[in-house]
Order: structure tokens, then C-alpha cells, then sequence
């Protein structure tokens, strides 16, 4: 293929392939700067002129309603389409964050409040895009992006378009479906795709994410071809039946759009201890409405109290495992723990497997002989965090700060504080370590460690 797309989009690398499509970075030599964008290239196995000028009609009329759906906040802008020897193109925006399949790890547990959060920003989207009579088709986690400047879900690659160069690879009428194994519904494998076709996919995500298992590998009611999944999870029951009826086998008996799951989650959230957040509900706002409540260490049940110093040492040693969430997961556990034992399970139960043995171990070391708490470190007060005066510049601490908190928030202030108060003959390139530990994912890990290189 041409690296220069159209006389003025430059291929930069290739991101992805699929039965019909291609999807590159390219640079828009057009544009001042030379922005960066993504193209995708869908290429027909048909040559029939009447065909593919019948196709390119079709493929204008998809490509419109990706230029409307794309005034949304959390869909891609469509900048421009082509086609060019007989092959077709779609422009769109660029999204900095990385894919939610990043985030289900096999056998990581999300916990309540993080599923909620995670269900309710898809489909606050989905919403949007179902009032405008459109079905998804596509919805899974390598289609959604967690976007790194305010962590919500943006939901790319509408199935629409690809059905069209589908239906051309397949010139003798035959119908093919559209969707990804393990989160299409059998009617859409029949190609009657329904609304509650995309609720169907949205549920096996949030299945997904309290589980741990992969979709494909959930078992199913042999009777009913109903997904089985309550015995592998700790949700409440009340979120367990809505997720069991997002997927149910028949599309007739699911939430019929995306506002009635969002109508179920609000009424679940009036009669839980799960705070209703804003429309932009994601990770990020939760941690900082945490700590604006200021008592993010103190545990919600009588029967199991934590001294502070103890719980302020488990959450810096699940922040430095998991990133952020790590102090949502925290409060999450203190509710329902009832003792030490039940509190190193619950922590473990939520970390992915391969950590699971390391963690237990450093919980173990805060549980002595007479069953009694000790810290792995000298336990930190607010009098010497004021004596210590760290080797590092204040500028540079607050340019870190400053640099962390437009990854993840107001909760780098916290980070911040913590890192410097327990470590106060760190070093600048220590400091920077210590802190990139703190975020989610490796690429905003490196976004910070650069902005502080320049």
C-alpha cells in the first residue's frame, strides 16, 4: 500500500488488521503540525464496477452517520472519507489511552464500585447512540478506549461500515454477521441484530470484569444457553441479576436499551453505600471524591477496625501494585472484611493472579506473632512529614505533582505528599520512579517520566 494516503496522509506505523480492514497512524501533512490521526482501509474482494459504485453509496451514507454520532465527547470525530483504487477510507481522530483489554487482566476481579463505574461511562455513550437509532454491533474491550486525560470510556469502531464491505466480500446475497465471538448474541450471529444486542456485549464486559474470565471460557446452562457466572464473583446480588439480564439468551427478556440498564444501575445505587456520581462518572473522579470526603481510611463496619497508620501502609503498598485504584479496592474490602484473614482474602481475591502470592506475603508482614498489626515501615505522622526536607527542589516536587495530576488527577497531590514524607533523601530520578509506579497502565507511566525529562 501507498504511504501517502489521499495526497496528504502519511503512514506512520500499522495498529491493527481484521478479516476486512486495516487501521494505521498517520500524519495529516495538510494540517499545521502535522497532526496525527487514524485511518482506517477496508478493502472489498469484489471488482465489479456496478458493485463497488453501489458499495462506495453505501459506505457514503455509513460514513455520514459516523460524522453525526461524532459529535459526541466519547466517540471519535470523523475528519474525512475516501476511496481510492477501489479500496475504501474513514479518517478519524486520535485517542491517547489505552484499550480496556488492558484492564482485563485474566483473573483480576474488578470490584463493585469499579464495575459500576466502568458500565455506567459505556453506556452513558451507548445512550447517546441508540437514541439515534443506531446499533453498535462491535461493542468489546478492543473497541473501547480509556482516554489518559480524564480516564473516560470512548467507544470506536461502529460495525455499520464493516457490514457494508462484508456483504461485498460475500457478492452471492449470503448474510454475514458482523460482531466478535463472546460478545455477540446468537441473534446477531443470525444477523437480526437487536438494541439489546449492544446491552448483550456491555453486560459480558461487565461480566468480565468482576470475574475475571474471559467470555469464551464463562460456562452456560445447558438447557437454556443462559451465562452462568454468579458462583466466580462477590458482587452484590442486586448487580449480579442486572448483569444476568443484560446477557439473557433471549434479546426479548434484556434491558431493551441502554438508558433502562442506566434507569436499574441508578435505582441499585439508591439502595447501596455506592454513592451516585456524575454523568462523567469514571476511575479517576471516584478517587478524588473519596478524598475530598476526608475519611478515606476509615472502615464502614464496627466489628473490624484498622488503626490509621496500618491502613495508610495498605494502600500505599496496593497503589504501588495496581496504580490509583488500588485505594477504591481498600474502602471496597473494609466494608465487607471481618477480620484481618477476611481482609487479606478479599484484597488478594481482586489482585491478577500472577500477583496474588506476592501480595499475600506483604500483608503477612504486617500480622505478628500475638495477632496484632505492625507496619513494614516507621509509621508516618503529619509532625515528621514537616521535620523531613527532601534533598529534591521544591519546583521539581510540584513540577511532578503538577505533571501526575493531569494523568490522573487530584489524587497526585496525595501521591506526591506520601512519596516525599516516607522517603526524604530521595533523589530526583527516584522520586520520578516512585511516582510513574503509581499509574495504571505503562504508557501513561512513560508519558509521565518523559514530561519531566523535557
Amino acid at each position: 500500500m501507498e504511504t501517502m494516503l489521499a495526497g496528504h496522509y502519511q503512514i506512520v506505523r500499522h495498529l491493527s488488521s481484521s478479516e476486512f480492514s486495516q487501521t494505521y497512524v498517520a500524519k495529516d501533512c495538510y494540517l499545521p503540525g502535522k497532526s496525527l490521526c487514524v485511518v482506517k482501509r477496508f478493502q472489498p474482494k469484489v471488482r465489479d464496477l456496478a458493485t463497488l459504485k453501489a458499495a462506495r453509496q453505501l459506505f457514503d451514507c455509513e460514513a455520514e452517520v459516523l460524522y453525526r454520532l461524532g459529535s459526541h465527547d466519547q466517540i471519535p470525530r470523523m475528519l474525512a472519507h475516501f476511496a481510492q483504487e477501489n479500496e475504501f477510507f474513514l479518517v478519524q481522530e486520535l485517542i491517547a489511552g489505552h484499550l480496556l483489554s488492558e484492564e482485563l487482566i485474566p483473573g483480576k476481579k474488578f470490584i463493585e464500585a469499579e464495575a459500576i463505574a466502568l458500565l455506567q461511562s459505556i453506556l452513558h455513550v451507548l445512550d447517546f447512540v441508540h437514541t439515534r437509532q443506531i446499533i453498535h454491533r462491535n461493542i468489546k474491550p478492543t473497541n473501547l478506549i480509556r482516554r489518559s486525560d480524564d480516564g473516560n470510556i470512548v467507544l470506536m469502531d461502529f460495525g455499520a461500515v464493516k457490514k457494508v464491505i462484508a456483504q461485498l466480500a460475500h457478492p452471492t446475497g449470503m448474510k454475514v454477521a458482523v460482531g466478535s465471538p463472546g460478545y455477540m448474541p446468537s441473534e446477531q450471529q443470525s444477523c437480526n441484530p437487536q438494541f439489546s444486542s449492544d446491552i448483550y456485549a456491555v453486560g459480558m464486559i461487565g461480566i468480565q470484569a468482576v470475574s475475571g474470565i474471559d467470555p469464551l471460557d464463562l460456562p452456560q446452562d445447558s438447557r437454556h444457553s443462559e451465562i452462568l457466572f454468579k458462583n466466580v464473583t462477590r458482587v452484590s446480588p442486586s448487580l449480579a441479576d442486572i448483569l444476568e439480564r443484560m446477557v439473557h439468551y433471549d434479546y426479548r427478556q434484556r434491558y431493551q436499551n441502554a438508558r433502562e440498564v442506566l434507569a436499574a444501575l441508578h435505582s441499585l445505587n439508591s439502595h447501596t453505600n455506592i454513592t451516585q456520581k456524575p454523568t462523567n462518572y469514571n476511575t479517576q473522579y471516584l478517587l478524588s471524591v473519596e478524598l475530598a470526603n476526608q475519611d478515606v481510611f476509615t472502615p464502614r463496619v464496627e466489628e473490624f477496625e484498622l488503626p490509621r497508620d496500618v491502613q495508610e501502609q495498605l494502600h500505599r503498598l496496593l497503589v504501588n501494585e495496581i496504580g490509583p485504584i488500588g485505594l477504591v479496592m481498600l474502602k471496597q474490602a473494609l466494608v465487607y472484611a471481618v477480620n484481618w484473614q477476611d481482609l487479606v482474602e478479599q484484597l488478594t481475591e481482586r489482585m491478577p493472579t500472577e500477583k496474588r502470592s506476592q501480595l499475600r506475603s506483604q500483608l503477612n508482614l504486617l500480622y505478628n506473632d500475638q495477632n496484632s498489626l505492625l507496619l513494614a515501615e516507621q509509621p508516618i505522622s503529619a509532625s515528621s512529614a514537616i521535620v523531613h526536607t527532601p534533598i529534591v527542589e521544591p519546583e521539581f516536587v510540584m513540577k511532578c505533582q503538577l505533571e501526575l495530576a493531569k494523568l490522573i488527577g487530584p489524587i497526585a497531590a496525595l501521591f506526591v505528599k506520601q512519596t516525599v514524607a516516607t522517603k526524604p533523601n530521595i533523589s530526583k530520578t527516584q522520586l520520578v520512579e516512585t511516582l510513574a509506579k503509581c499509574l495504571p497502565s505503562s504508557e501513561l507511566s512513560q508519558l509521565f517520566t518523559e514530561s519531566l525529562q523535557s
